[in-house]
Order: structure tokens, then sequence, then C-alpha cells
């Protein structure tokens, strides 16, 4: 991560927010969602819950919701 970080510019930042900016142009506040992933954890043994925290660029928060725990959600 360290060699990632020094090989960025503020040039290639620019460009990364300069095309952000045209891809979401005529994206609706409301349709944009930034989701917190920190101190999310994957483990099966531990007994605890987490809540992974999501806003919408508009401010909206997202409903409190549950992950159930399963096999597999989708047939192969």
């Amino acid at each position: 991560m360290k060699r990632a970080k020094a090989q960025l510019s503020p040039e290639l930042i620019n460009d990364y927010f300069n095309n952000l900016e045209l891809t979401i142009a005529n994206v609706p506040p409301e349709n944009i969602l930034n989701f917190d992933l920190t101190n999310n954890a994957d483990d099966p043994g531990r007994q605890k819950v987490f809540v992974k925290k999501g806003t919408f660029a508009d401010g909206t928060l997202l409903p409190p919701y549950i992950v159930y725990k399963s096999n597999n959600i989708y047939p192969e």
C-alpha cells in the first residue's frame, strides 16, 4: 500500500476527480451511495452483529438492515 501511495501525484488525483465528475454528472444525488466498511469482520465464529453505515449524496441515511447467514445465495 505504501508503494502505491508513493506513486500518486496531484495530476493523477485531479484526473480521477475530473473523471468522477463527468461520470456522475447526470446521476441524481439520491442515487449515489457511500458505504463505510470499517470494522467489518468475516469470522463465522463470532457472535456479534456488525452494522454497515451507508449515506446517500443528498444526506439521506440508509435504514438499518440485517445480513443473514447463508451458505449459497444464488443457485449454481
